[in-house]
């Protein structure tokens, strides 16, 4: 239909595909009856290199997300003013969008908001730092 190849999907899942225009849209599907499309836009994100009071980085959607997510992973998780610049890094290079920003949250239970955001740089091909 849009020049994807749902048979090499399997029968039921989610999955981002982006559409004609490169926005990202999160498709879910079920072989057997038919796909539905639903179209959920990027989170807004703070510049990372900007350097915001934690009042203002915290009112980012992509920001309360994260935050939100990290607590359910581990409970005692804050965002604070050390970890922000680090979380605005990890949102910014996920471009916002919501599910890669649950997962990225999820590894606060294993990791450190910094050592995601290494993660993230290192397999985007950048350096760890």
């Amino acid at each position: 239909r849009h020049g994807y190849n749902y048979t090499a999907l399997p029968k039921r899942g989610v999955a981002w595909a982006p559409d004609r225009s490169g926005s990202q849209g999160l498709l879910a599907f079920d072989r057997h009856s038919g796909e539905v499309v639903w179209r959920v836009q990027p989170l807004a994100t703070p510049d990372p290199d900007a350097q915001l009071p934690l009042e203002q980085v915290a009112a980012y959607e992509a920001m309360q997300l994260f935050a939100a997510r990290a607590a359910s992973a581990q409970p005692d998780f804050h965002l604070t003013q050390s970890n922000a610049p680090a979380i605005a890094r990890i949102c910014a290079r996920l471009d916002g969008l919501p599910l890669a920003i649950e997962m990225a949250a999820a590894r606060t239970a294993a990791m450190s908001a910094q050592e995601i955001a290494a993660l993230a740089r290192r397999l985007q091909g950048g350096s760890g730092a």
